[in-house]
């Protein structure tokens, strides 16, 4: 570690604290531009108690959504993804119902970019981690989660995997 990542580790130690994708082999996805689609696939993947965690929101509307639907206080600390400026953050429950309507919102205000940083956990395990988000970085998955539903996910977002 060189001494800039020593003085950034230390001076922000708080902000890093927090879950984030511990699977040292996770699946690596690379996912069409469609937000929605995205979000749909998310209770296909992940079991109805999980959490979907947005960070650094880019739309109003979203936003304004989110912050409707967001449980507080948090259930979990995840590790910012965004250190400054103190990015906006939301957990919301992976209920199918919910996350449909936050992808037709992101439809009907042709949102491209819902926010910067995505994670879904249950049980404080990330399961789903994605830094910049809905762009061109892969969306990691871990390997924890049952393979019938990893496919399921791979199928409702024409997902590319980049690893085997």
């Amino acid at each position: 570690m060189g001494w800039l990542d020593r003085v950034m580790s230390t001076v922000f130690r708080e902000q890093l604290a927090g879950l984030r994708l511990d699977d040292p082999h996770p699946y690596a996805f690379r996912l069409p531009p469609d937000g929605a689609r995205f979000l749909r696939a998310l209770p296909v993947l992940l079991p109805p108690t999980a959490m979907l965690y947005c960070e650094g929101t880019t739309d109003p509307h979203v936003a304004r959504w989110l912050e409707r639907q967001a449980i507080r206080p948090a259930p979990a600390r995840i590790a910012l993804g965004t250190l400054w400026p103190k990015p906006d953050c939301y957990h919301v429950p992976l209920r199918k119902e919910l996350i449909d309507e936050l992808a037709a919102l992101v439809e009907t205000h042709g949102v491209a970019l819902p926010s910067i940083h995505v994670h879904a956990y249950d049980d404080q395990v990330v399961l789903v981690q994605w830094h910049d988000a809905f762009l061109h970085d892969p969306v990691f998955v871990s390997r924890s989660v049952p393979a019938d539903r990893v496919e399921a996910f791979v199928a409702a977002t024409d997902a590319r995997a980049l690893v085997a």
